[in-house]
């Protein structure tokens, strides 16, 4: 038995060895295609890896145009947000409150209105020294005339006194 134990196990030891053997160049056979398989799949990562990184960069890219074209209309924005503040500014520099102004207008107002009384006060007394120079113009003018008439008659009298008076004999009846 120990011959046939011995062949037996010679052929138990064969058949082993010869499964151990198939079994390695089955796993050798998977883990080769399981290495073309993973070389595979990091090919295929490292493309979409690269293809991820491209798509970031021209997101990246656009995102920073339209960050810088944000801030470019922000900036415009600004200026005339500035531009309006000043205007406000200037105006409240050069414009008079409504407060002032309408005691301003008052004052004024009341100016006029005295100007106003006084200019008539004016008038009624200018027409009334008219008046008065033109009664003292009229009667310094007819006591001109009259003096005029008088010294015209008088200078006749003294030139010709008998020319006025009728003849005695003809104004006085005979008796």
């Amino acid at each position: 038995m120990s011959d046939e134990t011995g062949h037996e196990g010679a052929e138990t030891c064969a058949a082993l060895r010869t499964l151990i053997a198939e079994r390695d160049r089955r796993y050798t056979e998977q883990m080769a295609h399981l290495g073309e398989m993973f070389a595979a799949g990091l090919d295929r990562l490292q493309i979409q890896i690269d293809a991820a990184k491209t798509a970031t960069d021209m997101a990246l890219n656009a995102a920073e145009r339209a960050v810088a074209k944000a801030e470019t209309a922000s900036e415009k924005r600004f200026d005339s947000v500035n531009e309006f503040r000043q205007t406000l500014a200037d105006q409240q520099i050069n414009l008079m409150p409504r407060l002032e102004a309408t005691a301003l207008f008052k004052s004024l107002g009341d100016k006029v209105d005295l100007l106003t009384t006084s200019r008539d006060k004016f008038i009624g007394r200018d027409n009334g020294i008219s008046a008065l120079w033109a009664a003292l113009v009229g009667a310094a003018g007819i006591v001109l005339a009259v003096l005029a008439l008088i010294l015209t008659t008088t200078d006749r009298m003294k030139a010709a006194p008998m020319e006025y008076l009728p003849p005695p004999s003809a104004t006085t009846p005979a008796k």
